[in-house]
């Protein structure tokens, strides 16, 4: 997925506040490392906390089969390297959808469990109350009455930040933005800041220009066809081959 590395580095930055949301100690040291299977394993984030014991965090942002039997590989790997007096296991979800994934193994002989963190549960207030805008930026993706106000209220400490750390904090924003379909709104209140910032040289909005060309060029090309051949001519399945490769899908 498109969004694994920004996610990955904007959750690794906003760790000292959703570890406060997880009621756990602070970090010490990231421990992220590809983990030795016959299948490769790669977790999102594994971290030493104070408290001696290591914390893997994985990111979804939407909902996945059998999530908790990959979460017990993770387990098992971590356990096999680090040895540690605990392991802490965290699904931070991002996503739109409702969540549907389990969060434990209820087997004859296998019990297990892991944590869920819904951020779209936890009010934006957890982390607009931050003076840190690197943590500030997660409030995009969770629950507010006014998306709006709420992206507003983080743009809000930007317009004094040099300008490249301006244009970062816009790509990480895209990025959330994206997950809850809000690209839109950002859009227009970035445009509106005292600041100025060229998105269309954003690198996240380009590829939502392009698909929105692309999707426009689709629909042009399917009044074209039902002009030409008549209604019958553009069925559903005409219509739906069209806009799937106007998006890329196979």
């Amino acid at each position: 997925m498109k969004f694994d590395n920004p996610i990955k580095e904007i959750l690794q930055d906003a760790m000292p506040a959703l570890l406060r949301l997880l009621g756990l100690p602070e970090a010490v040291k990231f421990l992220t490392v590809e983990l030795p299977r016959r299948n490769r394993v790669v977790p999102d984030m594994v971290v030493e906390l104070a408290s001696q014991a290591i914390l893997h965090l994985e990111s979804q942002s939407r909902n996945q089969a059998n999530f908790a039997w990959r979460c017990l590989d993770y387990y098992s790997a971590i356990h096999q390297i680090f040895h540690p007096p605990k392991i802490i296991q965290v699904l931070v979800y991002l996503g739109s959808e409702p969540l549907s994934m389990a969060d434990h193994i209820n087997d004859k002989d296998l019990k297990f469990r892991y944590r869920v963190l819904n951020l779209a549960e936890v009010p934006a207030e957890a982390f607009l109350d931050s003076p840190s805008n690197l943590e500030r930026i997660l409030a995009v993706l969770c629950r507010s009455a006014d998306p709006r106000e709420t992206i507003r209220q983080v743009l809000s400490g930007w317009k004094h930040l040099p300008r490249k750390q301006i244009e970062e904090l816009v790509t990480r924003l895209s990025v959330l933005s994206q997950l809850r379909k809000y690209d839109t709104i950002a859009r227009e209140e970035i445009e509106r800041m005292p600041v100025e910032i060229d998105i269309t040289e954003n690198a996240f909005y380009k590829a939502g220009e392009a698909r929105g060309e692309a999707k426009g060029l689709a629909t042009a090309l399917l009044m074209v066809i039902k002009k030409r051949f008549g209604s019958k001519a553009v069925s559903g399945a005409t219509r739906k081959r069209v806009l799937a490769a106007s998006s890329g899908d196979p």
